[in-house]
């Protein structure tokens, strides 16, 4: 078990603000409130973006997802992890009766500064449920509601990506996308996008599931089942909104409408999982979205990745020969006797985006309108703006911000032989796409399901948003 200072020890509990104990005399449920609010804080003020409470046969996990990585910092008997699962599911309003199925809450937290300055900082949790064979899992998602407030100028990307983010929201209408995997930064992004835009002269609605940060001014709608994003944005447009934000395009429905408010005066964003700015046009076309109207109301799309940032840019040295080989391998020989930065232990503190920004130009849009968009890669390379995620990543490494071994699992590589006779999940985890840990959790789900409703591991991995459909597909072609 790590040894944690915690903000929470150090100042006696408002009942409403932190997990308080229901029974004043039973040590275990003291127990388990001590060890919530500390991990809470911990989180908290370390950035983690996860905590992670699993439920084994004979004791329970509690770990922290920090910088991208997983760490344990609790192994607890069984009997306190079950009563700390009851104690989130209460303060949440989760059934704790139901067993079988996934569940959702939400719910908040108030910690005093670690500065001693008597002031508090608010974190919101996103709170997931998942059953399975040796119990819950349950996973937290924190959302400090400071980074709310982040303006765009507060995050990380060239000067030539800012300025033509800058002129792209400066448009009163069109539709602009920010793409990437489930944790890569897309909803911090759009929010500081709309921190620039935000101000009591436009009229400003996000409908997302579920809200994740909350801004004067906007008129934010969370979508449930009652109120799906489809039905939520046909009653946004019948609002008089200047700008609308859709957290998530999922379906054709919900895509063609976000083209149909861009044609009709507003500026949309919205997010999307793709593997890149490209991928993403395609992705749309294949959902049923008319080219030619995508083509004239789309205005840029940035892919958006995060990767680990080293605490001392200054820490470089020249890639060695393991390094040069995979370089050379993957199509960027050109960097093979530059300098990058270095990894090890204890170099890195907290993560930086790297992106990719596509802007749209007459070109561009005839490639749209004809369906070839595979020649966009090529014609985008002229743009000042544009370089690849990989190509990005390559040049932070090389700039002292990140390591090669980062900038490598956003490059993926095109070495992808002696798949002969693996099964799906082995291929993932030989691409780089997966862990041994999630695909443990995927098996243990579709071991769990009957036999009439058994799903393919490739189709609960998408669903746990462990994997994307692209990264599937490259799995089952690999030879």
């Amino acid at each position: 078990m790590t040894s944690m200072q915690s903000p929470a020890n150090a100042v006696a509990m408002e009942e409403h603000k932190q997990f308080i104990s229901s029974n004043p005399n039973d040590p275990l449920d003291q127990k388990a409130v001590e060890i919530l609010n500390d991990v809470f804080a911990y989180a908290l003020f370390n950035k983690a973006s996860d905590v992670h409470f699993e439920t084994a046969y004979d004791e329970g996990l509690v770990r922290v997802r920090q910088d991208g990585e997983l760490r344990i910092i609790h192994n607890l008997p069984k009997n306190l992890i079950v009563r700390i699962s009851e104690k989130i599911m209460s303060r949440a309003d989760i059934a704790a009766s139901t067993t079988k199925t996934p569940q959702d809450g939400r719910t908040y937290l108030f910690f005093p500064k670690p500065d001693n300055s008597n002031e508090e900082v608010r974190v919101d949790l996103r709170i997931n449920i998942l059953p399975s064979m040796k119990g819950r899992s349950i996973v937290c998602r924190l959302l400090d509601q400071s980074n709310a407030g982040k303006s765009l100028n507060e995050i990380h990307m060239t000067k030539s990506v800012r300025e033509a983010i800058g002129s792209l929201i400066t448009s009163p209408t069109g539709l602009f996308y920010v793409v990437g995997e489930t944790g890569s930064g897309k909803t911090t992004t759009l929010y500081a996008i709309l921190n620039e835009l935000n101000d009591s002269a436009r009229k400003i609605i996000t409908i997302e599931d579920p809200v994740e940060y909350q801004l004067p001014f906007l008129q934010q709608v969370n979508v449930d089942k009652s109120n799906s994003f489809e039905t939520a944005l046909r009653a946004c447009m019948r609002q008089d909104p200047d700008v609308i934000l859709v957290g998530e395009i999922r379906d054709k429905v919900t895509a063609q409408i976000a083209v149909q408010a861009a044609q009709t005066g507003h500026l949309v964003l919205s997010t999307l999982h793709a593997n890149d700015s490209v991928a993403a046009i395609t992705r749309l076309i294949d959902l049923g979205v008319d080219r030619y109207s995508l083509g004239e109301v789309l205005r840029g799309i940035l892919a958006q990745r995060l990767v680990r940032q080293l605490k001392n840019s200054k820490m470089i040295d020249e890639a060695n020969e393991e390094q040069k080989s995979w370089l050379m391998k993957n199509g960027f020989g050109q960097y093979a006797n530059q300098s990058f930065g270095k990894s090890g232990i204890d170099a890195y503190s907290g993560r930086l985006p790297v992106m990719e920004m596509l802007l749209m130009s007459n070109d561009i849009k005839e490639l749209v309108f004809s369906g070839n968009t595979q020649k966009i890669y090529e014609v985008a390379k002229n743009q000042p703006q544009y370089e690849t995620l990989a190509n990005a990543a390559i040049r932070l490494s090389m700039e002292g911000k990140t390591s090669l071994n980062q900038a490598r699992l956003i490059a993926g590589s095109k070495v992808s032989s002696g798949m002969q006779g693996l099964k799906i999940g082995e291929r993932l985890i030989n691409l780089g796409y997966l862990s041994n840990y999630q695909l443990e959790q995927a098996l243990e789900i579709q071991r769990f399901q009957r036999s009439e409703h058994r799903q393919r591991l490739g189709d609960i991995l998408i669903d746990m948003k462990f994997c994307n459909e692209d990264q599937i597909n490259e799995s089952l072609r690999a030879i």
